[in-house]
């Protein structure tokens, strides 16, 4: 037992060692400031870490929450064999009483058994669904190594439970142990051997976590802490991706050209080398836990593309390139650190066909964030002028004319000079929103140009008038930025960004409110990295809002009652607001048929800027054949990028097409109860 007891310590500090060699890796990563919110950061390790909340969203995810929790619950019964090593009839009930010591057992075992059927639901799965979970020699030999652990602790309760070694009371809790320690013939050196097989398990499985892909057991957890999506305790947007310093940026360019550096010692903008990367991206690779969810949901993998294994094939790549990075002479590290992130990283076809949707790092479990990742290496392909030779016009056209098809900007706000400006003022008995009444309507680029967008934004803004909101809207409306930052052009995104914010503090406002979800997403999240807080809302959010207090009341829906509901992204994986747009379809008579559920379905095909970039549409035919096997009366969906892009596709299927695409807000914008007749609306500009 001794030496047991030796193994095992010497298993445990070469852990600390690789781990704090990774640890170093990590450190040597760009800072990119992630400090702050620190009780919002730890309910998100608790909950997601801890309480591992992705998982738990299947059924089957339960089996891998029983084994973690397993792991917690048995550090009482490895301490405990650590000391018998040492006094060979140490039991943990001198310190806690026999009462405490029992129940202690029984929890023990009784988790040694549901971790055993947590194995056998996990392995079936691995053989029934190879192409679903990776199936890898590592995989299976953890598995064998936990049922070790679990069989070995099965075994030491029963030479703990034979006769005249344990109360009557435990006995008979535990019948199957106590009846197979009635069959030991010598229970010390049953008890000494299955202490050795627990304890050098334990020792193998300790070596093992820095050295593959159960390192996140460790790394997840800090993970979580840095992760920047979500929100605060008082419910302000925690910035989803980092604001780079441009002006910094620049100034380091021209230092470095004026001390006559090579091209390998230049800055840049984004990623090349992973002396570029930052900490939480190197962290991100330690973290992965390899289990394919980022690729089973990614909707290029579902449209046929090639990328060449998906978001986890690419923090393998990165694992292996910091792994290189741990090495221990340091010429060996500083080579690792100008090693090419292309193309292992992220693959040419993938980098450009990328959605941004948002469904990878919806389903990763450990909180790898794979969105910022391809935008940063979209950033590097931009600022070296490598981006596909389509988006050169729309950049261009973004910086002169405010919009992505180079439309003039005067006509930009036509819509609103048809809102028609009552003669009489509302009534001050008239019911108040929070102090709610002044709405700035921020319409976004397919409002301005597209007769459909601009058309339902009509419609609600004449719902808003009626209700007796004041509507507003801007001087000099820019496009948000949103397809310019998804594309990779910094620049061009934070220009957007400042133009819009300077004309928003220009205009006194209540609220924002869009019908765009790129838009909203980007003015509430992307914007907050600029030192801002925008009161900021979608056009169905404002409706709920207003419907849940009782404030707004619908009426039935007199056309189609069986619809094909097309969430966008930036709704449902974004910002969680599904449930809210069903239940205001349910309350009109609406059955809403979906294709799975909303964190999990996927994209039009129109998001990071692929509406402008790509001409094949190959994920925007994917959905359609999705939506129409759904056999619907009608398709309806929140975004005008999504109905454009869903339309044409639909369109091409001859048999069963829909007859109409209509929006969510044109719906419940005639089916909403208006304000009493005696209220009126504002129009000013």
């Amino acid at each position: 037992m001794v030496v047991i007891f030796c193994i095992f310590w010497l298993a445990f500090g070469l852990c600390v060692w690789q781990v704090v060699r990774q640890l170093r890796v990590i450190r040597r990563g760009m800072s990119d400031s992630r400090h702050g919110q620190a009780r919002w950061r730890l309910r998100q390790c608790l909950k997601m870490a801890l309480c591992q909340r992705r998982l738990i969203e299947r059924w089957w995810g339960w089996a891998h929450v029983v084994i973690f929790l397993a792991f917690v619950v048995f550090l009482t019964s490895g301490l405990e064999m650590l000391a018998t090593c040492l006094v060979a009839d140490f039991r943990l009930s001198w310190i806690v009483g026999e009462t405490w010591y029992a129940v202690i057992c029984l929890v023990q075992t009784g988790f040694a058994w549901l971790t055993i059927m947590a194995i056998g639901l996990v392995a079936t799965r691995r053989i029934l669904t190879p192409k679903a979970v990776p199936s890898t020699p590592e995989a299976w030999f953890i598995l064998a190594l936990i049922l070790i652990i679990m069989l070995s602790h099965i075994g030491l309760m029963a030479a703990q439970l034979a006769p005249g070694h344990a109360s009557e009371w435990l006995a008979s809790a535990l019948p199957l142990s106590a009846w197979l320690g009635a069959h030991l013939t010598d229970a010390p050196a049953a008890r000494t051997l299955f202490s050795s097989i627990h304890l050098f398990a334990m020792a193998t499985f300790l070596v093992w976590i820095p050295r593959g892909k159960h390192l996140h057991i460790l790394m997840a957890w800090p993970n979580w802490w840095w992760t920047h999506r979500g929100f605060d305790e008082d419910g302000h947007p925690i910035q989803t991706e980092s604001l780079p310093d441009l002006e910094a940026f620049a100034c380091a360019y021209e230092a470095a050209l004026a001390e006559g550096g090579d091209e390998a010692s230049l800055p840049v903008l984004g990623i090349e080398r992973l002396g570029q990367t930052t900490q939480k991206m190197r962290l991100e690779a330690y973290s992965c836990s390899q289990c394919q969810r980022c690729t089973n949901v990614c909707p290029m993998t579902a449209g046929g593309i090639d990328i060449s294994g998906g978001p986890m094939a690419s923090m393998t790549f990165l694992r292996s390139l910091c792994e290189a990075g741990a090495g221990f002479r340091a010429h060996t590290r500083a080579r690792a650190e100008q090693a090419s992130l292309e193309p292992g990283l992220i693959p040419q076809e993938a980098l450009w066909a990328c959605v941004q949707c948002g469904a990878c790092d919806r389903a990763c479990p450990v909180g790898v964030e794979h969105m910022a990742r391809i935008v940063a290496r979209r950033r590097f392909e931009v600022a070296a002028q490598l981006q596909p030779p389509g988006l050169s016009p729309v950049f261009a056209h973004v910086e002169r004319s405010g919009n992505p098809w180079g439309y003039p900007r005067k006509d930009r706000l036509s819509w609103y000079d048809d809102i028609k400006t009552p003669a009489q003022e509302p009534s001050s008995e008239h019911f108040s929103m929070s102090g709610m009444r002044r709405v700035l309507i921020f319409g976004g680029c397919m409002a301005a140009y597209d007769k459909a967008a601009q058309a339902s934004l009509l419609g609600y803004t004449r719902w808003l008038s009626a209700m007796g909101f004041e509507v507003l809207c801007l001087k000099r409306e820019t496009c948000c930025g949103e397809p310019m930052r998804k594309l990779g052009n910094e620049m061009g995104f934070q220009a957007c960004a400042e133009e819009n914010l300077a004309q928003i503090a220009a205009t006194p406002h209540d609220i924002i409110i869009t019908p765009c979800p790129h838009c909203a997403h980007t003015l509430q999240h992307a914007y907050a990295a600029f030192g801002t807080s925008l009161k900021m809302m979608h056009a169905a959010e404002l409706m709920a809002h207003l419907w849940h207090r009782g404030i707004l009341r619908f009426s039935p829906w007199q056309g189609e009652r069986v619809m094909a509901l097309h969430l966008p992204c930036y709704l449902s994986k974004m910002n969680d607001l599904s449930h809210e747009v069903v239940d205001m379809l349910k309350a009109v008579g609406i059955k809403s048929l979906q294709t799975g559920p909303s964190s999990r379905t996927h994209c039009c095909g129109g998001g990071g800027g692929q509406f402008f970039a790509d001409a094949s549409k190959p994920i925007a035919t994917m959905r359609a054949r999705e939506l129409l096997a759904l056999r619907a009366e009608c398709l309806i969906t929140l975004c005008p990028f999504c109905r454009e892009m869903l339309g044409p596709a639909v369109q091409n299927y001859v048999s069963s097409p829909f007859p109409a695409i209509l929006n969510v807000i044109d719906v419940l914008a005639v089916c909403a109860d208006s304000a009493p007749a005696n209220t009126s609306c504002k129009a000013s500009r």
